[in-house]
């Protein structure tokens, strides 16, 4: 693949200025380093809230510094914002609607995401994505995730090794109402478990009720993480965790 003709159309796609909808995860994070190779003023914005973790923003934070780009950061709060705390099946379109009106550029520069060719164009955040007007320079280029995957690791972009994520509301079953406590319930399992390198983490929450997801690739998990869990349950009034393999 050769990178150099890449990274010369995506300048051409966007043109001179472009803001990046930047979580510093693979996608963007190739994005991000492409326009900044390719001599584009590049700009990142990064959405946090109580649905970020602490990991995520993490990660985001890292990228940006890694790249020395300058990076706007934006407040959303889903919990107290009615039309999210629902958690219906158009969450996650009205959260997106809210976070391109965030990050729409007021200085005529192009608001761009990390979209690949082969991302599900019927996802309800794409949706709001097309409508937003946001350009997605590696969906126009035909990239699919497996060469974007090649293309960071040759380029040694923010996100490369990074395991795929998404928003802690996610985590949380459509109809669930979404509130602070259950938010914090959710990162702090999956915390605990990631504390000892378990991958693949996924905590889903179903009203009173979780299930733990991870690799099977890390093998059974200690009776020691698992009481852990357990008790972090306890404490928000629930019963014991479904420890589940994929």
């Amino acid at each position: 693949m050769d990178a150099r003709l890449i990274l010369r159309d995506l300048a051409r796609i966007t043109g001179p200025r472009a803001v990046v909808a930047f979580s510093g995860g693979m996608d963007s994070g190739l994005l991000a380093r492409a326009l900044l190779d390719a001599g584009v003023q590049v700009t990142l914005a990064t959405v946090v809230g109580p649905h970020i973790s602490t990991r995520a923003r993490t990660v985001a934070m890292f990228g940006a510094s890694s790249l020395n780009l300058p990076q706007v950061i934006h407040e959303l709060c889903p919990v107290s914002d009615e039309t999210l705390a629902v958690n219906d099946e158009l969450r996650c379109y009205y959260c997106k609607q809210n976070v391109f009106s965030l990050l729409k550029p007021r200085s005529g520069a192009v608001l761009c995401d990390g979209t690949t060719a082969d991302d599900d164009p019927e996802r309800p955040g794409r949706r709001a994505a097309v409508e937003a007007g946001v350009v997605s320079p590696l969906e126009k280029l035909g990239l699919t995730k497996k060469e974007v995957s090649a293309l960071a690791r040759e380029l040694r972009s923010p996100g490369w090794d990074v395991e795929p994520d998404s928003c802690l509301a996610t985590r949380v079953r459509t109809g669930t109402r979404l509130t602070a406590a259950r938010l914090e319930l959710v990162e702090a399992v999956e915390a605990l478990l990631h504390s000892e390198d378990v991958t693949g983490v996924r905590a889903r929450l179903d009203d009173m009720m979780m299930s733990v997801r991870y690799s099977n690739e890390n093998g059974p998990l200690s009776n020691d993480l698992r009481r852990r869990a357990h008790e972090l349950c306890r404490a928000a009034g629930m019963s014991a965790p479904e420890f589940v393999p994929w």
